[in-house]
């Protein structure tokens, strides 16, 4: 050990024993692990737009909003993060199909080609293990898109 390093040494050890000691813990006991879960509420969602009832020209974004929740897919758990929220994701079903699909992002959920007409989409969130924890549904009307310059097409 270098001669300034030696110098410091113990008074870094004597301020971590005096820092300890203030602290209500003595020389030489362990301490209790910490506590590294937070006091989280239960899994929430929202559909943040389009509004219930909306028009839609073309193309339906879905966005959301979940809580208490980290959305990551389901497919690549060991690779997450370590993180006190559970991991969970969002099933997707449109105009009641018997089948879903998984959205593993916060990104919106883009949901193209849609005729024009009425339409439903559920967002089911999902845990790890992909049982349901909460659902929102959003209906809206897509509306035909205007196709530039087809106002005057048969006129010549």
């Amino acid at each position: 050990m270098t001669s300034p390093l030696r110098t410091f040494v113990p008074f870094i050890l004597s301020f971590l024993v005096a820092f300890s000691c203030a602290a209500g813990v003595q020389p030489g006991t362990e301490l209790p692990p910490r506590d590294t879960t937070l006091a989280v509420g239960p899994p929430t969602l929202s559909i943040e737009s389009p509004a219930s009832g909306a028009a839609v020209q073309g193309v339906a974004i879905v966005r959301f909003r979940a809580e208490n929740v980290r959305i990551v897919s389901p497919f690549r758990l060991s690779e997450a993060a370590p993180s006190p929220l559970p991991p969970a994701h969002l099933h997707v079903t449109v105009d009641g199909a018997e089948w879903h699909w998984v959205h593993a992002t916060s990104d919106p959920v883009v949901i193209t080609p849609l005729r024009p007409g009425e339409h439903t989409v559920v967002l089911e969130l999902a845990g790890a293990d992909h049982r349901p924890l909460v659902a929102r549904s959003v209906r809206f009307t897509v509306v035909a898109k205007a196709v530039a310059g087809t106002e005057h097409a048969g006129r010549h």
